[in-house]
């Protein structure tokens, strides 16, 4: 029991040098890009001095940039004035962006407004493109991950509930599938903290599988940062995993699972 311990504590050491360097997906959205990296859409021009894209990408590049506020407050002008202007689509995705920066500048009570309020924009917003789903999956991980930090530990869970059935029924592909496995760990996070064990067990095996997945589709030249992101959450998964196992009772499966973890790691 002790070895695990140590082989579990070791891997949450890992786990925080990886993290502290790079936001989840469900912070940057589902492909993870940084303002270098995302593709030009051409029905959304690029922000002129003072604005912000509305997306979590751009509301994350903000804050690091030392500009959150500034953005947090923009979005929130940009959706009240969409919302009255019967724009719903364009009112929950700045919505969405306000909950990341929010999230991100830790104003978890501000984050959980923004977020509430953009999933009840998205619900009544038609003509939502793959992305503006991708968004609205994005935004109850970050409204389960707010509900944590702030110990509602029930509304948690509900949201990363919510996230993954809104992603099984509207999403699909290798990107949706990654952004699915981070809610399925979040989820299992709150319900190992709920002492719900096995089903902590069952969300952090399937986050595992999405994440090893996503990595075995990435062709043998892609990213190494896209390869080592999804190592990253497949450990995280296999922590999950492990963690599960010993409060079950199961040194031997909880071992092999944080030994996978590690070759990974």
């Amino acid at each position: 029991m002790r070895a695990h311990q140590v082989l579990a504590a070791l891997l949450v050491g890992l786990l925080v040098v990886g993290v502290l360097g790079s936001p989840a997906p469900a912070q940057r959205g589902l492909g993870g890009k940084g303002r270098h990296q995302r593709q030009s859409d051409p029905a959304r021009p690029e922000p002129a001095a003072g604005e912000y894209g509305l997306d979590g990408a751009s509301a994350v590049d903000a804050v690091d940039r030392g500009e959150g506020q500034q953005a947090l407050d923009y979005y929130e002008r940009v959706a009240r004035a969409a919302e009255a202007q019967g724009d719903l689509g364009r009112a929950a995705r700045a919505e969405q962006a306000a909950t990341t920066a929010a999230r991100r500048l830790g104003r978890y009570q501000r984050a959980i407004q923004s977020g509430r309020r953009a999933v009840g924009l998205f619900r009544r917003a038609t003509g939502l493109s793959v992305q503006d789903l991708g968004s609205w999956v994005s935004t109850y991980g970050h409204l389960g991950a707010a509900y944590r930090t702030v110990g509602d530990l029930p509304r948690a869970r509900q949201m990363f509930e919510e996230g993954i059935e809104l992603s099984r029924t509207r999403l699909s592909g290798r990107r949706e599938e990654q952004a699915e496995g981070y809610l399925l760990n979040g989820l299992a996070r709150i319900t190992y903290a709920q002492h719900d064990y096995q089903t902590a067990l069952a969300r952090s095996a399937e986050a595992a599988r999405f994440f090893e997945s996503a990595e075995s589709h990435l062709p043998a030249k892609g990213s190494e940062r896209a390869r080592a992101k999804l190592r990253r959450w497949t450990v995280e998964s296999l922590l999950g995993l492990g963690r599960a196992e010993l409060a079950l009772d199961h040194p031997a499966k909880a071992g092999a699972a944080f030994d996978r973890g590690l070759k990974l790691a």
